[in-house]
C-alpha cells in the first residue's frame, strides 16, 4: 500500500486527517441512485410464486461482499413495475430496524423490500471500495437515525452520509488489498 507524506485535516472529526489528495463529499454527489425498496402487493397476486428474481430482506443482508436472495419474485413483478429493478454492483444498506446499517452487496440485477436502502454509484465511485466504506460507517448509523420506536435512516439521511473519497485508482488499490486480506483471513477460518 502507497504510503502518504502530506495529510490534511479532512474537517470531519470521526474521520481525521487524510491524505491531501483525498476529498471529502456526501453520498449522492458520487452516486447515480440511492432509493429505497418495496413490498409487492398481495392483493394483486402473488408475485414470489414461482418467482426467479433476487428480492433482498434484511435477514439476507449480513455485512457479506456478496449476498443471496432467499426469497424470489416472479419477472412479471418487474414487468408490471409492482417493484423496482436495480442493477447490479449496488450496495444494499438496511435503514430501519435492529440491524440497521448491516450492508450487502449484489453483482446481479435484484430487488429489495422498504426497509433496505439501495446506493448505486457512479463511475467516479468504485463500488467495491464504496461497499468496504459502508460497511465501516454502518455501525455508525444508529448515532445519527431518527427514532420514535425504532431507528430509522431515510434514504435522504443516506444520500448526505460524508465519504471519503481517494482517487478512483486509490479506491481500486483498497478493495484489492481488503479483497486479498478477507480472503486470507477467511482460508484460516474455514
Amino acid at each position: 500500500m502507497r504510503r502518504y507524506e502530506e495529510y490534511k485535516d479532512s474537517d470531519v472529526a470521526w474521520f481525521g486527517e487524510i491524505p491531501k489528495n483525498w476529498n471529502i463529499a456526501r453520498l449522492k454527489d458520487f452516486s447515480v441512485n440511492v432509493k429505497t425498496g418495496t413490498t409487492p402487493s398481495s392483493s394483486k397476486g402473488d408475485f414470489f410464486e414461482n418467482g426467479t428474481e433476487n428480492w433482498y430482506t434484511p435477514s439476507d443482508i449480513n455485512n457479506s461482499l456478496i449476498i443471496n436472495s432467499s426469497r424470489k419474485l416472479s419477472k412479471h413483478a418487474f414487468d408490471i413495475r409492482e417493484v423496482q429493478k436495480f442493477p447490479a454492483n449496488c450496495i444494499y444498506l438496511i435503514g430501519i430496524g435492529g440491524t440497521l446499517g448491516k450492508v450487502g452487496f449484489s453483482n446481479v440485477e435484484a430487488s429489495c423490500n422498504q426497509q433496505i436502502n439501495v446506493i448505486q454509484f457512479n463511475k467516479n465511485y468504485d463500488f467495491k471500495y464504496g461497499f468496504y466504506l459502508m460497511l465501516v460507517i454502518g455501525n455508525t448509523l444508529i448515532k445519527w437515525s431518527n427514532y420514535t420506536t425504532m431507528p430509522i435512516f431515510t434514504q435522504t439521511n443516506t444520500k448526505n452520509l460524508l465519504l471519503i473519497a481517494p482517487p478512483f485508482s486509490e479506491q481500486q488499490a483498497i478493495d484489492k488489498h481488503l479483497d486479498a486480506k478477507t480472503q486470507a483471513i477467511h482460508k484460516k477460518i474455514f
